[in-house]
């Protein structure tokens, strides 16, 4: 029997520093170690609401989506997991501090090379691949716009 997958938005988010935000969920949910902050939407909600919401609540972190033109959002891509097909943004840090859900047990501002080890650490094998992929896509997209943007 072939489910359709439910649709889920998460972000790769980065701050000035060029770090990104790691999240490791609690009690490592479903074989996650760390993770992009990323979640179902709710009823009604686009892509984009969700994964700004998601951010937020699971990392404590307030962000905004990049553009990559003038208007249009910067979307890494649409990556499959066990359960969801979600859509990742590209994003940029403006404040932290807000609590974390009940999800999250902590959160980590790691350089690139870093977070790719600190996802390799995940066992799901489905997740882990996915993620490394997401590092990697948002990576290559967040060079091509600071090329784009000189």
């Amino acid at each position: 029997m072939n489910l359709a997958k439910l649709p889920a938005a998460g972000g790769v988010v980065f701050d000035d520093e060029g770090r990104v935000l790691l999240v490791e969920p609690r009690g490592h949910f479903a074989g996650y170690v760390w993770t992009f902050p990323k979640g179902r939407l709710d009823a009604g909600e686009s892509h984009a609401a969700a994964a700004l919401r998601e951010v937020h609540e699971e990392s404590g972190v307030t962000a905004c989506i990049v553009e990559s033109e003038p208007g249009l959002q910067a979307c890494i891509g649409v990556l499959e997991g066990d359960l969801t097909q979600t859509r990742y943004f590209l994003m940029r840090k403006l404040a932290t501090g807000a609590p974390l859900d009940a999800e999250t047990q902590s959160v980590c501002w790691a350089e690139p090379e870093e977070a790719a080890t600190m996802i390799a650490q995940t066992v799901n094998p489905l997740g882990r691949a996915r993620d490394k992929r997401v590092l990697e896509d948002a990576l290559a997209l967040r060079t091509r716009l600071a090329r784009a943007r000189r």
